[in-house]
């Protein structure tokens, strides 16, 4: 793989072509690719350059997501330009920076069964910047406590099977339930105290 920031047609090609395999040699539903804190792709403290070179990696990841045949047009073509300020190679419809080195399209073909999900914090700006103004969104709010027993449960099953450990049910009343992702961090945390010191009782553990 080439170590260079103008590499991210070559990165989505074979994401792309990962998904594909996934679905029509695998046998399975395709490939996802989950980002967190994804906010973390244009920082403050990154030079313009390095932005560019990230959006242009998430755009094109993006594009290939969207099962969008464009760059497959563009390769195809030969249709691409030499940028006015950047030097390297772009492509004519999608606007997209390609490696100079190897032009390949931003996707292996079409469908290749590659998805892309992206979580940011609510009021993050980059939610009004093209692909993702007009991406599918899905906001997630508090939840009820049913829901935090189930996943309770589904932690501690899950728990038990990975340490050959039984925990105490018990040790999900003293877990903090305002924030599902303190419930969940703490819930973890309650699970390792209580099996590094089983002889102590839960209340004197979590010091509740």
């Amino acid at each position: 793989m080439y170590n260079y920031s103008t590499c991210g047609n070559i990165y989505c090609y074979i994401l792309s072509g990962i998904g594909w395999t996934a679905k029509n040699i695998l046998g399975l539903d395709g490939f996802l690719i989950l980002f967190d804190e994804a906010e973390s792709a244009r920082s403050f403290w990154h030079t313009s350059y390095q932005n560019n070179k990230s959006w242009n990696f998430l755009k094109g990841l993006v594009l290939a997501g969207s099962d969008d045949s464009v760059s497959l047009k563009e390769v195809s073509m030969n249709k691409f330009y030499k940028h006015s300020l950047y030097k390297g190679w772009w492509g004519y419809y999608s606007d997209l920076q390609y490696c100079g080195h190897f032009r390949l399209p931003f996707t292996w073909r079409v469908s290749c069964n590659l998805k892309i999900l992206f979580a940011f914090t609510p009021d993050d700006e980059m939610f009004e910047i093209e692909p993702l103004k007009s991406a599918r969104k899905f906001e997630i709010g508090s939840i009820g406590m049913e829901y935090f027993e189930n996943i309770s449960e589904k932690i501690i099953s899950l728990y038990d099977l990975a340490y050959d450990f039984q925990a105490d049910s018990h040790v999900f009343e003293y877990v903090p339930k305002d924030n599902t992702r303190r419930f969940i961090k703490g819930l973890v945390e309650a699970l390792d105290l209580t099996r590094f010191h089983p002889d102590k009782p839960i209340r004197e553990l979590l010091d509740v």
